[in-house]
């Protein structure tokens, strides 16, 4: 599983290499390891983490993202990235599109984010995705 929602856990895509899994945890997301390294890291004040997505190369990588959406305006979706177990920063890219279905967000193990979308013109579901970890957004992928 590559995402989030209320205390789900969430597997490392290589777990056999790293046994490590993330949840939601207030303002930041725990990283606990089999090992018995147990730390939250932190979101920059005024974000909730939604749909955690780790890197599909976690083992190599120590990137985490999370899909985290705004206390002051909760309509408003960004990605934050965690490396090397350091607190979560707000990326540079746009929002995620107000019309995405943040829960359906998954990483794939090429790492793009692919979910779904509602073509309110259309009356029509399709997909969307990010390639470049959220700073930019593609429909009908």
């Amino acid at each position: 599983m590559l995402r989030a929602g209320d205390l789900d856990r969430v597997s490392s895509p290589t777990f056999a290499l790293d046994a490590t899994f993330w949840y939601p945890l207030g303002d930041g997301v725990r990283q606990v390891t089999l090992g018995g390294a147990d730390v939250v890291l932190p979101l920059p004040s005024g974000w909730d983490p939604f749909a955690i997505l780790p890197d599909a190369h976690y083992a190599s990588t120590r990137t985490v993202d999370v899909i985290a959406d705004n206390v002051a305006d909760p309509s408003v979706y960004r990605v934050l990235e965690s490396v090397g177990g350091g607190p979560f920063r707000v990326g540079d890219g746009p929002a995620v599109p107000q019309s995405v279905d943040v829960a359906n967000l998954v990483r794939l193990a090429d790492g793009s984010v692919v979910g779904t979308q509602w073509d309110w013109d259309n009356g029509q579901t399709y997909f969307v995705c990010s390639v470049d970890n959220g700073t930019s957004w593609r429909p009908h992928c």
